[in-house]
This record gives structure tokens, sequence and C-alpha cells, in this order.
């Protein structure tokens, strides 16, 4: 099966885009850094929504494509598939820090980034930016568990968590807590903006015109509303879930109509090694207590790529890979058996949108 049937036409792009404001938030008071390419902190949380749109979004559709091809889901197999997807690339990074770095962290903070809950405890600054992973593998504990439970009240929990968010982060807010900030409750509403867009499906169809006419002000308005001044409170309660809407509205444009920005070959390549980027740019771009020619601009940045494309070729494409012989393996083993139709469909699960979700 071809790549172009498999990957969702725009997502790399978009990902790419994504991983490009946290690199250039996160490197702006780096040494050497120019001035006028510093962003704005709000753009760095930017690119961190971008990513959990799109998380939300693809995987609701992978369950709603394992569901229409098989009936149910697997959660064995979605959690397997994606314990090969987050787990080795990540673990790697907390052992090169354990074996090269373990001065910057205590074993609590180890701890912490291994069980992902990272963003309840964040301490050391090697491992913040695994707040942000950590929510999302609290997502994936939850949100195929609730989509399997109710499958008529999909559209109402994803609405009442959307809601919910505002209220957390505002009382973050009345309570002076900003680490609550980002509490899974506090960030979830990014993620099932997405979900909601793959739930709503076809019923967004008579709107889609619309979105399509009005996508560069859906656009703009976007990017230029964590730039304004607003009254106090107004951030938590509104401007995000807003932006989370512009995201998604952005994300269904794009997906259907693929422009060629977001799609060729070297903006696809960075989108596809945003996750090892996001990984490994955190030593060389934000830990300010590291100080070294690694550490100044443009090295920063050149060795963050380095280490990416080396946990990307090495760690990530090996290892999925080997799930994928075995996902063919355990597919053609059960279909070998009478009887055993069914379970080598739930054993497909979602394998043509699988590359997607990479």
């Amino acid at each position: 099966m071809s790549n172009q049937i498999r990957r969702i036409a725009s997502l790399d792009g978009l990902r790419a885009i994504a991983i490009l404001l946290v690199l250039v938030f996160h490197a702006s008071e780096s040494d050497g850094f120019p001035h006028w390419m510093a962003l704005p902190s709000p753009y760095g949380g930017f690119g961190v929504r971008i990513f959990f749109v799109i998380s939300g979004y693809l995987i609701t559709t992978l369950l709603l494509r394992e569901e229409e091809k098989t009936g149910t889901i697997s959660l064995k197999s979605f959690y397997i598939r994606r314990s090969y997807r987050i787990f080795p690339a990540a673990y790697v990074f907390i052992l090169a820090v354990a074996l090269f770095g373990h001065h910057l962290a205590r074993l609590k903070d180890f701890l912490v980034a291994i069980f992902y809950v990272q963003n309840y405890s964040s301490h050391a600054p090697i491992f913040w930016h695994l707040w942000s992973l950590s929510i999302e593998e609290q997502f994936y504990l939850i949100w195929p568990l609730l989509f399997l439970l109710f499958p008529r009240r999909r559209t109402g929990i994803l609405i009442a968590g959307i809601a919910i968010s505002p209220i957390f982060r505002g009382l973050a807010y009345v309570l002076h807590y900003p680490s609550m900030l980002q509490w899974f409750p506090s960030m979830e509403d990014a993620l099932a903006t997405g979900c909601l867009l793959a739930v709503l499906g076809t019923r967004l169809d008579p709107f889609r015109k619309w979105i399509d006419r009005l996508i560069i002000p859906i656009v703009v308005l976007t990017v230029v509303m964590l730039a304004l001044p607003y009254p106090h409170g107004f951030q938590p309660l509104v401007l995000f879930t807003l932006l989370n809407v512009g995201i998604t509205l952005s994300v269904d444009h794009f997906i259907r109509h693929p422009y060629r920005l977001l799609n060729n070959p070297p903006i696809e390549w960075i989108g596809r090694l945003s996750y090892s980027l996001y990984l490994w740019q955190e030593p060389f771009l934000f830990v300010r207590s590291l100080h070294g020619w690694w550490t100044r601009f443009p090295a920063n940045f050149a060795m963050a790529f380095l280490f990416a494309c080396a946990s990307y070729y090495l760690v990530e494409k090996p290892v999925l890979a080997f799930r994928d012989r075995r996902m063919k393996a355990r597919r053609l083993q059960s279909a070998s058996q009478p009887g055993n139709e069914q379970a080598a469909e739930q054993a497909y699960g979602g394998k043509v949108l699988e590359d997607a979700a990479k």
C-alpha cells in the first residue's frame, strides 16, 4: 500500500510548522541567536497546541476506521501500537540523560519522566519539555477507553472536555498556581477539539465551503491573537479555546486542500522528524545551566537535528518496522486459523492510518 494512501495530506507539514515554532522559541535566549528571529512565549505553546489538535484528530480517525472495519476496537492492539511508537525513543533519551547528564536530575525526576507524569511534577529543566508528552500519553490511556465504552456519547464527552478546560485554567489564574496550567484537565481541550473534528466527520460538510472561503482570515486571526493585549483572565478562559478552534479549522482545510508548501519533501521530512526533534532539542536549546559551543546558535540547532536524526533512523524507524513485522505475522497467524477472520481484522486495527499517526 502506497504512502500516499497511508499518510494524510499536509499533516507532516503542519507538524513541521509546530516543531519549528517550539525550536525557535526555546532557542530565543541562547547565545548568538538573532533577536529579530525571537518569538514571544505564547508561540511556543501555540506549536504544542498544533501537535495536540493533530494528535486528537489522528487517534480518533484511527479508532473510527478500526471500528468501521471490525465493528469494535481492540484496546490491547491500540496500546501495543502506541507503546512501540512512543516509549522506545523517549526512553532512549531518558537513558542518555541518566548516563551522561545524571547531575541534571534527581531520581524522582527520572521516575516522573519514565511514568509520564511530568505535567504534574516539573523540576529538572532537562525534562521540562516532557510535560506535553505526558499529556499525550494520558490522552492515549483515557480517550480510547471512553470511545469504546460510550459510542453514542462521544460528541457529548468531547464537548464537555472542551468546556471543562477553561474552568481549570481559570482556577489556575485565580489561585495564582501556574503549574496547574499543565495539568491534563487544563490542556485536554486542544486534543478534544481535534477529536471532535474526526467524530463530526461529514456532518461538517455544510460548513466547509465557508471554512474554505474564510481560511486566510482564520489563519491570520489565529496567529495574531497570540500577540494582542487582553483583559485579565481572558487568555485562560477564552483565548485558548478560540486558538484550538482556529487550529482545528485550519487542519481540516489543509487536509482537504494539500498545498504544495506543506507537502514538499523537505518540510514533510521535518514533520516526520518532529517527535525525535522535540525529545532532543531540550539539552541544546533550552537548558540554561548547560554552556558550550553546542548551546550557541546555530550549532545548537545543528546538534538538535543531528541527535534527532540518530533517534529517528536508529530507534524510531527500526522499532516501527519491527512492530509492523510482528503485526503482520499476527494477522497471518490469525487468518490461518478457521473461524478467526474477525480476530484477524482486529489485529489489522487501523494499520492504514498507523503510518499517519507516526
